[in-house]
């Protein structure tokens, strides 16, 4: 978890690790587009 966070971080993706989990909180202000670059984010992850 730590890595894929430090990953996210590097990418400039915000997000907070809780009990080595790694924690989103979107709200109403973020874009279908916001969230798309989060999912791709997370999946060029290796």
């Amino acid at each position: 978890p730590e890595a894929l966070f430090d990953h996210l971080a590097n990418e400039g993706v915000e997000a907070a690790m809780r009990n080595r989990l790694v924690r989103f909180s979107p709200a109403f202000y973020h874009t279908s587009e916001d969230m798309q670059r989060v999912a791709e984010t997370v999946a060029a992850f290796e």
